[in-house]
């Protein structure tokens, strides 16, 4: 449900006038989301998180330091440096990293920027450092090309192409 949620951080900037044409309304709380049927992308994450918790999860919002900008420094608390947010699940006894606002993520797939990265889990005694993990290799794509002839002495020949491909 929280992926069919219109997501405003993939649009383009608009000017004043469109803005007030369409007159998005802020939203407040996760049944604001619902009720306008658009948010940000953390707001969308907060939204999986509210509906988690409903179905009976243990779940919280996490917010890490992409690698693509800079370094975490845990010492320097700024939150200007946690520029992700992410939903954290509890099941099975173990910590799930979703981002229910990043179209097309697969199930348990964070972009790249999130990947082995330096955060912070909110939790009701305030929160706690974390790091999100590494994806697993197999989410790595290998694409292979070929142009191959077959002779009549039952060789082959021709080109092939093979091509490493990361996960984002």
């Amino acid at each position: 449900r929280a992926q069919q949620i219109r997501n405003l951080s993939y649009e383009r900037f608009k000017t004043e006038t469109e803005e007030k044409s369409e007159e998005l309304k802020d939203n407040r709380n996760v049944k604001d989301v619902l009720k306008n049927g658009y948010a940000t992308g953390s707001e969308i994450n907060c939204f999986f998180v509210a509906l988690a918790r409903a179905a009976g999860f243990e779940a919280t919002v996490g917010y890490l330091a992409g690698r693509n900008e800079f370094f975490f420094n845990q010492d320097y608390l700024d939150s200007d440096q946690l520029n992700y947010s992410v939903a954290i699940v509890r099941n099975d006894g173990q910590d799930l990293f979703l981002d229910p606002a990043t179209k097309f993520s697969p199930y348990g797939l964070l972009s790249w920027p999130q990947t082995g990265v330096r955060g912070l889990k909110l939790d009701k005694k305030g929160g706690q450092f974390i790091q999100s993990p590494m994806p697993d290799s197999s989410f790595g794509l290998v694409e292979r090309k070929a142009n191959l002839k077959l002779l009549d002495d039952g060789t082959l020949e021709g080109d092939l192409q093979v091509t490493y491909h990361d996960q984002a």
